[in-house]
């Protein structure tokens, strides 16, 4: 919602408030009063925030590592994460992900192997 090249919204989405909006208007476009909803990282935030601003109208929610559930997204992390896909390379993937907290280490297949997913990804 709101994001480049996915949608364009009619007015700018200032916050919280505007996204729960946003959707809930989108499910009265689809003529739902209830649904079902999953979403990893960002779309994980935006699921939650529906949830709790409209408790009435989820019937399930599953999130994955909605790493941004709990606190507004900051600058560094949009900046960090804007220039790792200006420059695409793995050197830049794997700096993005240090900086979050996530580093490899050797023998340590599964961070190794969630890294090599990251910059597949």
């Amino acid at each position: 919602m709101g994001q480049p090249s996915k949608s364009i919204p009619g007015e700018p989405v200032r916050d919280a408030a505007d996204y729960a909006d946003w959707l809930g208007e989108t499910l009265d476009g689809l003529n739902l009063d209830r649904a079902s909803f999953a979403g990893i990282s960002y779309g994980g935030w935006l699921a939650l925030n529906f949830a709790t601003t409209e408790p009435e109208r989820v019937r399930k929610i599953a999130l994955l590592s909605p790493a941004a559930s709990f606190q507004p997204h900051t600058m560094q992390f949009n900046l960090r994460g804007m220039l790792s896909g200006i420059i695409p390379t793995r050197w830049m993937m794997d700096s993005f992900m240090k900086w979050m907290g996530i580093e490899a280490t050797p023998g340590d297949t599964v961070t190794n192997g969630f890294l090599d997913m990251m910059w597949i990804g």
